[in-house]
């Protein structure tokens, strides 16, 4: 709801401020009326408040923070929370709204500048924020897959229509489309490489039940997103740059499984309604949850900002389009998640239900 959000906006910016972020506050400030009710409001279903999708991409770090999956003494070596969440909040930014880094780094710069000369900080905090907001822009650009298309001969923004006839950004892949150089490159920075893992979760889970996303759409995205983090290596390629940070690249590559497993799942029986989901069709999520980590790193998060409550609420849309979507959930999906609760004790998830006795295991306790 407009309230609810309200709530959300006003605890993070006190949240922001009590944690003296002052280069992350400004840029939410931007993000604010970039995202406002005149110019971007919503996701692709319409309904789900656009800013939410950079909160929720912030929350994962928080919980990774406070579940202690992510190392304070490397993690403050690179700008630290401030750094984090600036570069969270603006990472669609060059690629949406057809900025650069150095657009990004002079704002916060003025901001700061705004600050010293109002005597809210001094000389050397402010080259200390200097600092941060230069990494953090930084780590924007690294995180930026495409850069907005431009005429040639005038350097005019190029837009196009799409298929619903909303006008758009024309956009162009960076390296010619090379996803390997572009991840090398993140690696210079673990604060982009774990922001781009809470993007691509968020994005992935949060797909079905939009009308917007077709099968096709969805085939590409799953299976370009299966190429770039599934297919190759990367997670090892990080962690011997990061080896710091082992658990939490681990937690968040596997937590990527996990939704692309639902996501591909659900594919598979949007491409042939003819399959009978209580046949027993098991999704192998057991795969992504071989270790406590993939569920213990997201556990402070609640409902609205947990990668697999959201994706559930986002399947559960899917209902309008197919009735077969609780029995799905039932049989494949919600097994292995509630084994792994319970393996590992840890807490439910919200929209997971509780396991039940079955009449089997009814029996075999009887007997």
């Amino acid at each position: 709801t407009d309230e609810g959000l309200r709530i959300i906006v006003a605890n993070f910016k006190k949240f922001l401020k009590k944690q003296d972020c002052y280069c992350a506050l400004h840029n939410f400030e931007i993000l604010l009326k970039e995202k406002g009710k005149e110019n971007d409001p919503y996701r692709a279903d319409g309904t789900t408040p656009n800013i939410l999708h950079e909160i929720r991409n912030c929350a994962h770090s928080l919980s990774q923070i406070v579940t202690g999956f992510i190392p304070m003494d490397e993690y403050n070596k690179e700008g630290g929370l401030d750094a984090d969440m600036m570069c969270r909040l603006r990472h669609d930014s060059i690629e949406d709204k057809a900025i650069d880094q150095l657009d990004i780094h002079n704002s916060t710069i003025t901001h700061l500048n705004r600050l010293r000369d109002t005597g809210s900080i001094n000389a050397k905090r402010l080259n200390d924020k200097k600092l941060v907001s230069a990494q953090a822009a930084n780590d924007v650009d690294l995180m930026t897959r495409k850069d907005a298309k431009k005429d040639p001969d005038t350097g005019e923004i190029v837009y196009k229509t799409d298929k619903n006839g909303n006008k758009k950004i024309d956009k162009t892949e960076r390296y010619g489309g090379d996803h390997t150089i572009y991840f090398y490159k993140m690696l210079d920075s673990i604060k982009a490489l774990l922001g781009k893992y809470a993007d691509r979760i968020e994005n992935t889970g949060t797909r079905k039940g939009v009308d917007k996303f077709d099968l096709e759409s969805n085939l590409k995205h799953d299976r370009q997103t299966r190429q770039i983090y599934g297919l190759m290596a990367y997670d090892t390629e990080a962690i011997k740059r990061h080896s710091a940070f082992r658990q939490v690249i681990e937690a968040s590559d596997d937590m990527l499984g996990v939704q692309l497993t639902i996501s591909e799942g659900l594919n598979m029986f949007e491409e042939n309604k003819q399959l009978n989901p209580d046949n027993g069709r098991p999704f192998r999520l057991e795969r992504y949850l071989q270790s406590k980590n993939t569920l213990a790193a997201y556990e402070a998060l609640p409902e609205i900002f947990h990668p697999i409550s959201v994706a559930i609420h986002s399947a559960q849309k899917e209902i309008k389009n197919d009735l077969r979507i609780p029995a799905i959930l039932k049989n494949s999906v919600f097994p292995p998640l509630q084994d792994a609760i319970k393996k590992f004790a840890l807490r439910p998830i919200s929209g997971i239900p509780q396991p039940t006795v079955s009449d089997r295991s009814l029996k075999q306790a009887i007997a």
